[in-house]
C-alpha cells in the first residue's frame, strides 16, 4: 500500500479497481482510494490472491468463470 494523504473515521472513499495481471494461479489488483468530496487520490493498494484448494492448502489453477471476471478488468496493456 501506499498513501498519499491521510483518512479520517467516518471519511467516505471511492474505490477504483483494475486487474493488473491474470497469472495461472492468481491474480494481481490495484486499487486506488479517492476520497469522496475531495477527489483527492488518498491511497494505492495492490493485492495478489492466490486461487488454493481448501483441502490440500496448495495453490490451483484459477476458475476459468473467475479468469474471464478478472480478465474484464484489466488495465490498459496488462496482461
Amino acid at each position: 500500500a501506499e498513501f498519499q494523504l491521510p483518512l479520517r473515521f467516518g471519511d467516505t472513499v471511492r474505490i477504483v479497481m483494475e486487474t493488473l495481471k491474470v497469472g495461472a494461479h492468481s491474480l494481481t489488483n490495484q486499487y486506488h482510494l479517492f476520497h469522496e468530496e475531495r477527489e483527492e487520490l488518498c491511497a494505492q493498494l495492490r493485492i495478489v490472491t492466490v486461487s488454493i484448494s481448501m483441502d490440500r492448502v496448495e495453490s490451483v489453477t484459477v476458475p476459468d468463470d473467475v479468469r474471464q471476471a478478472f480478465e474484464r478488468h484489466l488495465a490498459n496493456g496488462s496482461a
